[in-house]
């Protein structure tokens, strides 16, 4: 959007997001508790031996923080988080919680 005439008119993120500091949030537009935003994590196998798991996200972390990462994805417009495994499963259960309310609250049915 910023090498287009594109405007961004809010973002859906709780945050504000680095590199698009000027885009309020759906909340500072007057929608309060409007969240809705991508996401994306990491999963393994279940019987994944725990020494992987720890190295994994021991070396995804390490990634994550990373200056030039933290710059590509400030400029894509994507706040890198780089949790904990127990952070994203906390976060995974809030998710599946929070939908799953709206999916009952309106009544909506898989085909």
């Amino acid at each position: 959007m910023k090498a287009t005439k594109l405007r961004a008119l809010a973002a859906t993120s709780p945050e504000r997001t680095d590199g698009w500091q000027d885009t309020p949030t759906m909340a500072a537009s007057g929608v309060p508790g409007f969240q809705v935003y991508e996401w994306n994590g990491l999963f393994a196998p279940a019987g994944t031996p725990a020494d992987v798991l720890e190295r994994l996200e021991t070396e995804t972390r390490a990634i994550v923080a990373g200056a030039d990462i933290r710059k590509r994805f400030a400029d894509l417009g994507v706040q890198a988080v780089g949790s904990s495994s127990r952070e994203f499963a906390d976060f995974l259960k809030a998710k599946s919680a929070r939908w799953a309310t709206l999916i009952r609250t309106v009544g909506i049915k898989a085909d």
